[in-house]
């Protein structure tokens, strides 16, 4: 059973060539429901993604991503319950300065509360792009009025055009046969992706979809092989080799995995093709998971413990000026509500933790660390990657430098009033913003990295 969804008619797509040689090009994009660091709670958005020969060296990258229904924000007009929410996403060459940018807008419509719960519904999305071998660097965004979620992260892309390989494993909940043409449908069979690679709760079937090419083009057959691997790479389960006709150079492939059985654990599945003409193999290896019986506490209410700690209203230290506002406009059994679907998208015995870090570490006086600039950005945004500590420094008071390498961001604290309540003065982010006269305290010879 799939659920109606409006995709608005405001989708931008803009693009960087410096080179001729290079292409990138936006060649789908489609969104529908299926049944089924910041603080994130095991993040809500999961994203996959996969490459295949497309024609010489150029590729097809699919991109795949999930998100769980009750992230979002609905409203209720003329009985029907719908959420807006922008879909970004940025990518970029490691090799030369190409990059893609695109934008769309959604609307999501679920038929009701009650049978979204009930039947777990979660938002399915993908699009792709043509590109050419290659490593890449990208950032999907997801954002709406009262949350948001980034992955970050790289692709690798191979030459496909000449010696025999393999496609990209793509993991699949299920395969069905479609002649429609429609949404995720390869030649004759509608693959419908996994992006979180997880497996054993809702779909105990492993599904896979995979193709080969450049096999030598004759009226021999090629052999396919599988087994999981654990971590480790020790054999966890072996099948029998599987012999294939050929019927070109290239083929698609897909088959199915009860994973049933296995222990609840991470594995990877390796698949091997062998051309029997040359004897010559190729292998790829694809990480997924199994997951217990028992429900994913990410996706289950929050326990008694959660609504009574004297910490679950202190959303001030995560939630923006506009989920503030709402919150306190609200009566109790909204905010209730509110500070269940809150706590949904964070991990609440992670917050509790930097709490009690920040309290202890930097605590100045009667002045509690929570409340201090360092706990509250450190709360906020966890342990920074690096800190670079000036406690001598010749024209300025004491200072520290925090690094977030993964988010690109850079912080200063400054003793001010030199009562080590160190001031939050500078960042290289708007959703951070600097204090006024941030540059009066700050040492001349650090001005040139700063502007």
């Amino acid at each position: 059973m799939y659920l109606s969804i409006i995709m608005d008619l405001e989708n931008t797509v803009y693009m960087k060539k410096q080179e001729s040689k290079y292409i990138l090009r936006s060649t789908w994009c489609f969104i529908f429901f299926a049944l089924g660091s910041v603080l994130h709670a095991s993040s809500p958005l999961s994203v996959d993604w996969a490459s295949f020969k497309y024609q010489d060296n150029l590729a097809l990258v699919e991109i795949y991503y999930a998100c769980p229904y009750n992230v979002f924000t609905y409203s209720v007009t003329n009985d029907t319950i719908s959420a807006h929410y922008q879909l970004s996403f940025y990518l970029k060459s490691i090799t030369s300065p190409d990059s893609l940018v695109e934008s769309s807008s959604h609307r999501l419509v679920i038929p009701s509360f009650q049978k979204a719960q009930a039947q777990d519904l979660k938002l399915l999305d993908g699009f792709g792009f043509f590109a050419y071998p290659g490593q890449y660097w990208f950032r999907l965004t997801i954002q709406e009025s009262l949350f948001s979620a980034v992955m970050i992260d790289t692709i690798v892309i191979p030459d496909f055009s000449q010696v025999l390989s393999l496609s990209d494993i793509e993991l699949a909940s299920s395969v069905t046969a479609d002649t429609t043409g429609g949404k995720f449908t390869k030649g004759s069979m509608r693959i419908i992706p996994n992006p979180d690679s997880k497996f054993g709760q809702s779909y105990e079937i492993l599904y896979v979809y995979v193709e080969g090419y450049n096999l030598v083009d004759d009226d021999a057959a090629y052999q396919l092989s599988y087994r999981i691997l654990n971590l480790d790479d020790s054999v966890i389960k072996s099948y029998a080799p599987e012999i294939k006709t050929k019927t070109g150079p290239d083929f698609a492939y897909t088959f199915a995995l009860n994973t049933k059985g296995l222990p609840v654990d991470d594995y990877k599945l390796e698949l091997i093709l062998k051309d029997l003409s040359t004897n010559q193999s190729t292998v790829r290896h694809k990480p997924f998971s199994v997951l217990s019986k028992i429900a994913d506490p990410a996706t289950t209410a929050h326990t008694a413990l959660y609504d009574t700690s004297v910490y679950y209203t202190e959303i001030k230290f995560l939630a923006t000026p506009t989920e503030l506002n709402q919150y306190h406009g609200l009566g109790d059994d909204g905010k209730k509500e509110f500070l269940r679907r809150f706590w949904y998208r964070y991990d609440f015995e992670e917050f509790v933790r930097r709490i009690s870090y920040s309290d202890n570490k930097y605590k100045v006086g009667r002045i509690a660390g929570r409340d201090t600039d360092r706990g509250r950005i450190y709360i906020k945004y966890g342990a920074p990657d690096e800190i670079v500590v000036h406690t001598m420094i010749e024209h300025t008071k004491p200072h520290e430098h925090w690094y977030y390498y993964a988010q690109g961001f850079h912080f200063i604290f400054t003793d001010i009033h030199s009562n080590n309540n160190y001031i939050f003065i500078y960042s290289n982010t708007d959703a951070e913003p600097k204090h006024p006269n941030w540059e009066k305290y700050v040492d001349p010879l650090e001005m040139d990295e700063l502007r």
